[in-house]
């Protein structure tokens, strides 16, 4: 009598959503900070200005953007880290469970192909991170050109 019982398989999605999922978990402290510090920025920005203009609101706004840019590229490099770590652990898991050796052998190749299609999102990932980084140097230099342009032209005054 041959086994047809049917054990469904993971997607590539669904094995990189659950990696994800714990790698996230590793990282709510960092999370919460980037949150506190958005928050401070938000707050800065509204309140009276000590400084007549917008230097000051400009240099906080900008201090704390890169702060929080350094947080989350710390973070995403930490849960990729993570992953790394804990893929070969989550897919041996997986593994362990089952018993008949061409289903085990269906798990294997979709588990490459999970593999496989993660580390391509992570490469799209670091691009992009990359790219949102020159981003928030370029914003920073204009809004730093801009302030001094303000300032002197109230200098003229």
């Amino acid at each position: 009598m041959e086994n047809t019982q049917v054990i469904p398989t993971m997607s590539d999605e669904e094995v990189a959503i659950a990696l994800r999922k714990q790698a996230d978990e590793q990282n709510k402290g960092m999370n919460r900070t980037m949150v506190i510090l958005f928050i401070i920025a938000l707050i800065y920005t509204i309140l009276p200005d000590p400084v007549p203009g917008p230097v000051d609101d400009a240099a906080v706004d900008g201090a704390l953007g890169i702060a929080i840019l350094v947080l989350k590229i710390v973070a995403e490099q930490k849960a990729s880290k993570f992953v790394k770590d804990h893929k070969d652990e989550y897919i041996r898991a997986i593994g362990s469970k089952i018993s008949n050796e061409s289903v085990k052998q269906v798990y294997d190749s979709e588990i490459k192909k999970a593999s496989d299609a993660w580390e391509v999102r992570e490469k799209q990932k670091s691009d992009n991170l990359a790219a949102q980084v020159s981003q928030a140097k370029t914003k920073c230099a204009a809004d730093s050109t801009h302030a001094e342009t303000t300032q002197n032209s109230m200098d003229v005054f």
